[in-house]
């Protein structure tokens, strides 16, 4: 860990990343200099965090809406189903997939994909203005987390 608190990483293309906690806030400022000519860019991001708690038919459950103009990137997901069924995520209603189908089986199967110390501090994005969806091929219940900042 770098000074100060702050996390350091690197994106994938090897541009340098610093995220530092922005205490008025409550987010994260992200420091990072994607040309590598020495210029710092700074941006808070602010991370939230949104309860998943669905039940019924099956179909496209609503996660986040869509900020104009932003992305919903993923940093921390966390899902447990208590009825079998694949699930996906999409950028916007019958848009484009996420992720491909992730099987979960009956009685407390699921997945946790952890925090934002990845290379690229998020798991996945939706396309500018679209809201995160998470589509589920038969009925039950999911239940979880997910961590998120728009940007």
């Amino acid at each position: 860990m770098a000074a100060d608190g702050q996390k350091v990483s690197d994106f994938v293309l090897g541009v340098p990343l610093v995220l530092k906690y922005n205490m008025a806030t409550g987010g994260f400022i992200v420091v990072t200099d994607p040309s590598g000519g020495g210029t710092i860019l700074e941006q808070d991001v602010t991370v939230e965090r949104a309860v998943i708690n669905i039940s019924g038919s099956a179909g496209y459950n609503l996660l986040v809406p869509g900020v104009a103009g932003k992305s919903i990137r993923v940093a921390e997901v966390m899902l447990i189903g208590h009825d079998a069924m694949n699930v996906h995520f999409e950028s916007g209603y019958t848009g484009t997939w996420l992720t491909g189908p992730l099987d979960m089986a009956a009685a407390g199967d699921g997945f946790f994909a952890g925090a934002p110390d990845s290379s690229d501090l998020y798991h996945f994005t939706t396309e500018a203005g679209k809201a995160l969806i998470l589509y589920r091929d038969a009925a039950g219940q999911v239940g979880g987390w997910l961590l998120y900042f728009a940007e």
